[in-house]
């Protein structure tokens, strides 16, 4: 398989469509959150209530920080310009290896494109903190296996 810039854009893609639907999730968990805890303020049931009410106001803790977390994210991911064309696993980078491929961006579930896996990772994740800075040509070892990188666009 080659790298291509289309099929990095599209890697690119799919990891901001990842960051959108997580942070639908956490902003439709933290307006359900909110709606329960108006809820439990129109009923009176004693502690009852205060447990509810205390169970809602940490979900939308909960949620409030995922979604900043989310945000934070998706500016990160923003920022990448996935036409630039690297030739180290620098952020932004396509890298392919021997087992599959990788995009340097932020950690998120893997993708599927020409019948190879590409894993979107984190350069500060424990495999990106192996993989950085490396070119093709060069080898990285990572929980016992062995990646050899054929290519880095």
């Amino acid at each position: 398989m080659e790298l291509t810039i289309e099929l990095k854009q599209q890697v690119h893609a799919a990891c901001l469509a990842f960051v959108e639907a997580r942070l639908d999730r956490e902003q439709r968990g933290l307006r359900e959150a909110q709606e329960a805890a108006n809820e439990d303020t129109k009923s009176s049931a004693g502690d009852k209530y205060e447990t509810g009410r205390a169970r809602a106001h940490l979900d939308q803790e909960k949620f409030s920080r995922m979604i900043v977390e989310t945000v934070d994210l998706r500016a990160r991911l923003v920022q990448i310009d996935p036409t630039k064309i690297c030739d180290r696993a620098v952020p932004g980078a396509a890298v392919l290896t021997n087992r599959g491929g990788f995009y340097c961006a932020i950690s998120a579930d893997e993708i599927e494109f020409d019948r190879v896996e590409f894993c979107p990772i984190s350069l500060a994740s424990p495999i990106g903190l192996a993989m950085a800075g490396k070119s093709a040509g060069e080898s990285v070892s990572f929980r016992g296996v062995s990646y050899v990188i054929e290519s880095i666009l």
